[in-house]
Order: structure tokens, then sequence, then C-alpha cells
């Protein structure tokens, strides 16, 4: 079974990406936030984060980078989610692969 974790802080958009991914039989965790969804990507090793761009305690972007420079956890593929696409396009140099 595949283990995804969820950083969105919107509670409508988690419970709709919990509902697809556990309907395809991946085991699910959620956070709302930047801090609490690091510790959980360093404890619990998923195989994919959903990353949402717009958190309360930080930016995901930021967040991103960090994950990426930590080498416990650089290998975890991650999709960055936004409703405002165009707020973040200029950010995303240097993110890409």
């Amino acid at each position: 079974m595949y283990k995804l974790l969820i950083i969105e802080d919107d509670n409508i958009m988690a419970k709709v990406l919990t509902r697809i991914f556990t309907s395809e039989k991946y085991d699910v965790k959620h956070t709302k936030t930047a801090g609490d969804g690091f510790e959980i990507c360093l404890k619990e090793l998923p195989d994919l984060v959903l990353l949402d761009v717009h958190l309360p305690d930080g930016n995901g972007l930021d967040l991103c980078r960090k994950m990426k420079e930590t080498p416990r956890i650089k290998h975890i593929p991650i999709v960055i989610m936004t409703g405002e696409a165009t707020s973040v396009d200029n950010k995303m140099q240097g993110l890409r692969a």
C-alpha cells in the first residue's frame, strides 16, 4: 500500500483528495500546516506528498525547497497545488527538476 501525505489547509479540498486516494487503496495522512507536514514527512516517509502553496504557517514552495534539501526525504516526489497559479509562476523557478 502506498503512503500519501496531503499538506492542505482547506478542509473541503483535503476531504476530496483523501476520498479519492483512499478509494485507490492509498494510506492517506493529512495535515494543515507546513510545520506539521515536514515532521510527518520525516517520520512517515510517504511515497508521495500533495502540497498546497498557501498554508497558514508558511509558503508551500519554501517547504518544498526545505524538503528537497533534507537528505532523508529529498527523494520523495512532491505535487504542488494551488488555486492561484499566476501568483506563484515566477516563484516556481528553481523547483523544476
